[in-house]
C-alpha cells in the first residue's frame, strides 16, 4: 500500500539533506529505475540516495514519524546496498528505500592493520579495487557487481566472518 507523503514534508526532508543527496517519488522521472529490484515489485513511496551519514540519520528520523507533515506515524524502511537480494528486501512496498549505492561507496584501507572500512553502498568491485593495491583481498566470491552484505556473517559464520 503506497503511503502518500505530504508535499511540505517532502520539501522539508529534501531541505534537511546534503546538496548531493537525492529523493525520488513516483512522480519523479528517475523513480522507477531507483526503486526497481529484478525479483520484486515493491513500489516505495520514495527513494532517497543519501550522500552523508547525517543524511541517513535525517531519513530514518523522517521514517520514524518525526515530521509533523506525515499522515502516518511510521514508514517501513528498506536499506539498499547493491540491490541484489533474492527476497526483494532492497525495496519497500509503500515505505522508504534508502539507496546507499550512488553516494556511499567509499572503501578506506588500513594496510598496516590489514583492514578495510567499507560504506554500505559499496559493491565488491569497490572493495577489490581498494584492497588489491595493498596486496589484500576479501573472501567474497567472483561476482563483483553485488553489494557487500554482512547480514549473515555473524549469525551463520559465512564467508564474511573475516570482516570487522
Amino acid at each position: 500500500k503506497m503511503s502518500k507523503i505530504d508535499s511540505v514534508a517532502l520539501a522539508t526532508l529534501r531541505a534537511s539533506l546534503s546538496p548531493s543527496a537525492t529523493v525520488a517519488t513516483p512522480e519523479d522521472p528517475g523513480y522507477s529505475v531507483s526503486r526497481w529490484a529484478r525479483n520484486a515489485e515493491r513500489p516505495a513511496s520514495l527513494v532517497a540516495c543519501p550522500a552523508t551519514n547525517e543524511d541517513v540519520v535525517q531519513l530514518l528520523a523522517f521514517a520514524q514519524g518525526k515530521s509533523p507533515y506525515l499522515s502516518q506515524k511510521r514508514l517501513h524502511v528498506a536499506i539498499k546496498g547493491g540491490g541484489h537480494n533474492a527476497a526483494g528486501a532492497s525495496s519497500s512496498d509503500g515505505g522508504i528505500v534508502i539507496d546507499l549505492e550512488p553516494h556511499m561507496r567509499q572503501v578506506r584501507v588500513d594496510p598496516k592493520a590489514k583492514l578495510a572500512y567499507v560504506q554500505g553502498g559499496s559493491l565488491w568491485r569497490d572493495v577489490d579495487q581498494a584492497t588489491f593495491p595493498h596486496g589484500l583481498a576479501s573472501v567474497s566470491g567472483v561476482v563483483s557487481h553485488t553489494g557487500v552484505d554482512l547480514f549473515w556473517a555473524e549469525d551463520l559464520g559465512g564467508s564474511l566472518v573475516n570482516m570487522v
